[in-house]
């Protein structure tokens, strides 16, 4: 798994199988009232695509997947 990902057109993050990303920060700065475009590039093949928003990171510490 590797691609890009958007917000309102601009370049949010990127990743990898080698460093995957859990989650990402957006800056309020991106966001607009009302309807965002979040767009995802996958150059490989992803087996279940999904995008959830929260409101606090979920982070690996010391190899366990937790949210902080």
């Amino acid at each position: 798994m590797r691609g890009l990902c958007w917000i309102n057109g601009f370049p949010l993050a990127r990743y990898d199988i080698s460093c995957p990303i859990l989650t990402t920060y957006v800056p309020a700065a991106l966001l607009k009232k009302g309807e965002n475009t979040i767009e995802i590039l996958e150059f490989d093949c992803a087996d279940l695509p999904a995008i959830e928003s929260v409101d606090a990171p979920i982070g690996n510490i010391r190899g366990k997947i937790q949210k902080m």
